[in-house]
């Protein structure tokens, strides 16, 4: 699992909302892979400014695994 910014040009009207530590505009992307390096999971999108952790702790990714494994077969 990693995130990396990906940069692009300042949103009209954002302020510093996509700006990050790089002095760059950015927007997060998540990614988790599993043992054969296949993508299992890809969130991208949130704005520069937000942590990996953040960005995972608010991810349906993380949502998944908060609920009880007797009810993830209905969830997925």
């Amino acid at each position: 699992m990693d995130g990396k910014h990906i940069v692009i040009r300042s949103p009209n009207k954002s302020g510093s909302e996509f700006y990050n530590y790089n002095k760059d505009y950015s927007v997060i992307l998540l990614a988790i892979v599993d043992a054969n390096y296949e993508f299992i999971y890809v969130d991208v999108g949130t704005n520069g400014r937000v942590n990996d952790a953040l960005v995972f702790s608010k991810s349906t990714f993380n949502e998944a695994l908060q609920i009880p494994l007797i009810c993830q077969q209905e969830y997925l």
